[in-house]
């Protein structure tokens, strides 16, 4: 689910005119931070623990870095209120075997540690902590026994803070948890029926049953002990188990249907493509169900990519130093669905959307995934070369232009390699 959702990143659209080059420096910052990274992992910690959070931040050399803070870490996360109204995040984690605590707010970052005053131990681990995030705060402790490690200014500005929330309604195995718990207990229930089952039940009739020493390699003896008209009423023989693999069939498969419909997950046999059934139609069909299941999430998840696009661009201008110029800058934010696709499908369709005029070439470059953002002009500088070539090399002059030289049909010709 993290992968169909998440692996592709999320889109953002530039809706302001005249701003291609900030865009176009925006994506590329986005790029080398990884930010797509980011949003991958806190989907994933999304959909298996129901929430995480986007730490982004400005590195002493000026870039801008991130860290994801999630449940499958250790860390707990309460977004809250302050006492000026301002959204605040607090992070529970654990800081060298003790409880430490991040408050973001919109105008620090803290972190207080737990250690007690007679903790002699706790107090030099705060000392040389202190001295390795070069902490300015001062010696301050709390009433519950927090002492502050270190206190920075909020990067972000005074109207938002430096991490995104993202929370979920359910985990995507949700709607579909008792039918998991019963498909464990069927096979639980397969593994049992395996183990009385895997060695036959020896039955016997008699008046007296004596176990004999075994005899060679032939294992357990059994005998009867009797006159010759009690071994001659005796009988044994083996009971066979019953047969339980038909209602085990119906009920699994019954059970992995209820999983797959209701939770809309995709299973693609090997088998189904075999018939070359791979175009980018048929792919999207059999995958409507996974599509169907991202859209209906992508409303939980819009406003916590709306702000971190937002702190993101406020991150980009003070890296660049141009700060109005990227607040400025408009864009719309849209999810990227992944699903397996033929790619030479996906190249046609975009080029023949340019030929139609419908769509320009660098917005063909960016949908079929093409990162290098300086490609239109190399592509348009080949194409000039080329036809420079063919002009040259062609036997004929340009009427159009009056400054083209003449050509001299008596001279002697070249080659192209020439």
């Amino acid at each position: 689910k993290s992968s169909f959702f998440a692996a592709d990143g999320f889109n953002i659209s530039n809706e302001s005119k005249g701003k291609d080059s900030a865009y176009d420096t925006l994506l590329s910052l986005r790029d080398e931070c990884g930010l797509q990274v980011a949003y991958l992992e806190v989907v994933e910690s999304c959909f298996k623990t129901g929430d995480g959070a986007i730490y982004l931040f400005q590195t002493p050399d000026g870039s801008i870095d991130f860290e994801v803070f999630s449940f499958l870490k250790g860390d707990l996360l309460y977004p809250g209120i302050d006492d000026k109204g301002d959204e605040v995040l607090y992070r529970k984690y654990s800081l060298q075997g003790r409880t430490a605590v991040d408050i973001f707010s919109t105008d620090s970052v803290e972190t207080w540690v737990k250690v007690d005053e007679s903790d002699e131990e706790g107090i030099g681990l705060i000392e040389r902590l202190r001295r390795w995030v070069k902490n300015q705060a001062g010696k301050e402790r709390s009433e519950d026994g927090f002492i502050l490690l270190s206190r920075k200014d909020n990067q972000a500005g005074n109207d938002m803070i430096q991490t995104v929330y993202f929370r979920v309604d359910d985990i995507p195995s949700g709607p579909v948890q008792q039918s998991i718990e019963a498909y464990e207990k069927l096979l639980s229930y397969v593994a049992e029926e395996v183990r009385s089952s895997a060695f036959p039940t020896l039955f016997l009739k008699s008046e007296k049953v004596v176990s004999l020493p075994p005899v060679g390699g032939n294992g357990k003896v059994i005998g009867v002990k009797g006159n010759s008209e009690t071994v001659k009423n005796s009988d044994a023989k083996y009971l066979t188990p019953p047969d339980a693999s038909n209602i085990v069939e119906i009920q699994q498969k019954a059970l992995e249907s209820n999983i797959l419909h209701n939770s809309l997950s995709v299973r693609i046999d090997p088998e189904i493509l075999k018939s070359g059934a791979d175009s980018s139609t048929t792919i999207k069909i059999m995958f409507a169900p996974e599509i169907q299941w991202c859209q209906t999430r992508w409303p939980q998840l819009f406003g916590g990519v709306k702000k971190l696009t937002r702190l993101f661009k406020r991150l980009a201008g003070k890296a660049e130093r141009n700060l109005s110029e990227f607040e400025s800058l408009r864009c719309s934010v849209w999810q990227n669905i992944w699903i397996p696709q033929n790619e030479s499908e996906l190249v046609k369709l975009q080029t023949d959307q340019v030929y139609a005029r419908i769509k320009s070439r660098k917005a063909a470059m960016q949908d079929v995934g093409n990162p290098h953002l300086n490609d239109e002009q190399q592509i348009m500088k080949e194409w000039e070369d080329e036809l420079m070539l063919k002009h040259k090399y062609s036997g004929s002059s340009d009427e159009s232009n009056p400054n083209a030289p003449a050509i001299d049909n008596n001279a002697p010709g070249s080659t192209i390699t020439e």
